[in-house]
């Protein structure tokens, strides 16, 4: 049971974050992107807050720094430039970018910890998945028109999400509480995305919360998407490594498909279904890497 936890919440993680692209869609008829930055985290930090009142003490600088890094990395940059890039490129261009970020954490795992390997096994899953990405992204359609700046940015953006799995593994390795180390990387992307909501001259637009729906938009993404899933996502990476979690991501286009097609009335086509049946092979053979390479029990992990 305890193996299977952080497996649960991993794929539970990715369900919410799924579904945030409906949400998102929805709110910026009436707000910014960086605007929903704002609102979002700043309410989840609050949660955070309550739940663990605690005020968060370095050990060392160095520590801070790690905690710094992975703020910027994994709230300012990954969530600014992928809001961004939207606005240059398509949905489907990033969703397809996207399908190679757990490569990317894998790659920056090596590079910085000397481990995992990267094995045939877990290639072969890789290109089985983004196979099915691809299909389920352009469904039938295949035109997929490049946007240098766009696409740039969305890559720049899983770049951001891979280096911050690198500090939170480094963060996770020093003992301190999951609770507060959420926090505390989610106060320091914050800080930074106060100067960006000012660079990209944004505003509050506080009449738009006289729609009920709006209100429930906002909570669902800071309760849900951001407390709740960041949580639950910093504890599976720290039980069975940001790589093996970092591969339940390649059910986000399939999860997000059906999202789509219950709330945005959007077609599914045979190309879409071949895509999810490609996608959740290519995680059962990845699979099979994190049961035999990555997961180890942890005796003293921090909860």
């Amino acid at each position: 049971m305890k193996k299977a936890l952080p497996h649960t919440l991993a794929l539970i993680t990715v369900v919410i974050w799924s579904s945030t692209f409906v949400v998102t869609k929805f709110l910026l008829e009436s707000f910014s992107p960086t605007t929903i930055l704002i609102y979002r985290f700043f309410i989840s930090i609050i949660c955070l807050f309550l739940i663990y009142p605690k005020i968060h003490k370095p050990k060392r600088i160095k520590d801070e720094l790690y905690f710094l890094g992975a703020g910027i990395s994994g709230i300012t940059l990954y969530f600014f430039l992928q809001n961004i890039a939207l606005i240059y490129t398509s949905s489907t261009n990033v969703g397809i970018i996207a399908g190679i970020v757990p490569m990317i954490t894998l790659i920056s795992s090596f590079i910085v910890f000397r481990t995992p390997k990267i094995t045939w096994n877990f290639i072969l899953g890789f290109i089985i998945a983004i196979s099915g990405i691809i299909l389920i992204t352009l469904n039938g359609v295949f035109e997929l028109k490049l946007n240098p700046l766009g696409d740039i940015l969305a890559l720049l953006a899983m770049i951001s999400w891979g280096i911050y799995c690198v500090f939170l593994k480094k963060i996770q390795d020093l003992g301190y509480s999951g609770t507060a180390t959420t926090r505390h990387i989610m106060e320091y992307g914050f800080i930074f995305l106060i100067p960006l909501f000012f660079i990209t001259k944004s505003d509050f637009n506080f009449q738009a919360f006289t729609d009920y729906r709006v209100v429930f938009a906002i909570l669902f993404l800071a309760l849900f998407a951001s407390t709740i899933a960041f949580l639950f996502w910093n504890y599976s990476c720290e039980r069975i490594s940001a790589v093996s979690t970092n591969i339940y991501l390649y059910l986000s286009p399939l999860i997000s498909t059906l999202f789509s097609f219950l709330f945005l009335s959007e077609r599914i086509t045979i190309f879409t279904i071949i895509g999810m049946i490609l996608s959740v092979i290519g995680l059962i053979v990845s699979s099979d890497f994190i049961m035999k390479k990555l997961d180890k029990p942890k005796e003293n992990a921090s909860s």
